[in-house]
């Protein structure tokens, strides 16, 4: 009867142990900032809104910038995002979301694209576009690594993300032209007007960010 009770006890040890080995699996798993929980198909609807709007903020800069603007006139002050004055708009014409400039609604990414946060509007220089001159970006910071890869997959045929090789800068644009250069050590990045990416130091590695470039200078 001693080592039947013995045996019995040995059998739910195992099975409390296999339980917690399951529970601390699952709970490293969910902490994971690579693992997705958006399937393809909404990564790649996603995908495709991101790429979307900044093509349209692209026209539009290009459009004000025809009627004779600077790009250091440029200014993405808005109502919803602090920060974005510029000095050097002297009128609403150079405003990328007033109705007299580029009459664009600032439109935030859809729920799940990524962590909530807003676009941010900067300055980075991506190499072979325009000349050595630093360009005006907007990033799209922590995206879903699925909707990541489907961003590259529609730009570049491939699901493959680059990381970054230091870090870049993340400061909001307000006329003046001083920054980081965006690139990585595959040159997969250069020459291209658009890419999803991994942080390395800032942002952080296992973080993924877009960017598109509005002004190549």
């Amino acid at each position: 009867m001693q080592n039947s009770q013995s045996g019995n006890v040995i059998f739910y040890v195992l099975i409390v142990v296999a339980l917690l080995a399951a529970l601390s699996y699952a709970v490293t798993q969910s902490g994971r900032g690579n693992v997705s929980g958006i399937g393809k198909e909404k990564a790649k609807i996603y995908a495709t809104e991101i790429i979307g709007y900044g093509n349209i903020l692209s026209q539009a800069i290009s459009q004000i910038r025809l009627r004779g603007y600077k790009d250091t006139e440029i200014s993405f002050e808005n109502s919803k995002v602090a920060g974005y004055a510029n000095a050097n708009c002297y009128d609403d014409g150079c405003e990328i979301f007033h109705i007299n400039g580029g009459a664009i609604n600032w439109i935030s990414p859809s729920s799940n694209a990524n962590d909530g946060s807003e676009w941010l509007f900067s300055v980075n220089g991506v190499t072979n576009i325009g000349t050595t001159s630093l360009d005006l970006v907007m990033i799209l910071p922590n995206i879903d690594i699925a909707v990541c890869q489907q961003i590259n997959e529609k730009l570049h045929g491939t699901t493959i993300i680059p990381q970054e090789e230091d870090s870049v800068t993340l400061s909001k644009f307000t006329g003046t032209y001083s920054g980081l250069a965006i690139s990585d050590s595959g040159a997969a990045m250069d020459g291209n007007n658009a890419y999803c990416f991994e942080g390395n130091v800032a942002p952080a590695a296992g973080t993924y960010h877009y960017y598109q470039v509005l002004i190549a200078r």
